[in-house]
């Protein structure tokens, strides 16, 4: 069964599944969050080890399904059918005290909105594993920067734990293979107050990512800033941006916010 409007795959490789929820490892106490649990293929065997998990789930009919495949295991469950591209993961926090658990088998086109969504809790959260598609973890930690991986490497580490899962591990079968990753908040991190300037300056570097740095960020610095930043020497403004370590720019966003 595939939901064409969420783009969802169901998982159906009890191997993965045990893989993922060893790695988990999850304790009765915590506060675990599942994304997408489709027909339960995760839920159903990991709830056992758990007191309470929520799921978010975006698709009322497959959230219907799976209540009535849970069964006397539903009382363990919150669900909210919201859209993981835009949940506000605070109203999940119990005390200050309180870190969230997050897992879910990815829909493959919002996948990425979905971990930049969680950009903005990341200092309510203890870690994250997600199934997406094999081409975007690559991305994701790659040492070139990219659209795609600026801004949340600027608060996560992202590692691959499971690299090339098969498309018949699925149902119904995907044309690519996914692999799993682990995200874990870094433990000096940014201020989400950065946020906003962060993504407009990665908006800025990767407007046209053939041209030089230097050229693009004629578009946010006036000629004596790109003369100071030259001087300062902290970052070869003939470079592309995607040459630029996380630590330059973050760098950079100090120096725009000085000069702005």
């Amino acid at each position: 069964m595939r939901n064409n409007k969420f783009d969802q795959i169901f998982l159906k490789d009890i191997n993965i599944i045990n893989f993922i929820i060893k790695n988990i490892n999850p304790k009765y106490y915590q506060n675990i969050v599942e994304i997408g649990p489709g027909l339960g293929s995760i839920t159903l065997p990991i709830i056992k080890y758990l007191n309470l998990l929520t799921l978010i789930e975006i698709d009322k009919n497959i959230s219907n399904k799976l209540i009535r495949l849970l069964n006397i295991n539903s009382n363990k469950i919150i669900l909210y059918n919201e859209d993981a591209r835009f949940f506000n993961y605070n109203k999940l926090i119990k005390n200050k005290y309180d870190k969230l658990r997050i897992f879910g088998n990815l829909p493959y086109n919002n996948s990425l909105l979905i971990i930049i969504n969680c950009i903005k809790y990341y200092n309510i959260i203890h870690d994250i594993h997600f199934m997406i598609q094999r081409e975007l973890s690559e991305k994701l930690i790659s040492n070139k920067l990219c659209k795609s991986n600026i801004l949340i490497r600027c608060f996560f580490n992202i590692n691959i734990i499971y690299k090339n899962i098969h498309p018949n591990s699925f149902y119904p079968k995907p044309k690519v293979y996914s692999s799993i990753i682990k995200i874990i908040p870094k433990k000096k991190n940014l201020s989400i107050k950065y946020l906003f300037f962060l993504k407009k300056i990665s908006r800025i570097l990767f407007c046209n990512k053939r041209k030089i740095i230097k050229n693009n960020l004629k578009n946010l610095f006036n000629i004596n800033n790109l003369i100071l930043l030259e001087k300062l020497n902290f970052i070869n403004l003939n470079l592309r941006a995607e040459n630029l370590s996380i630590n330059q720019f973050i760098k950079l966003l100090f120096f725009y916010l000085k000069n702005k």
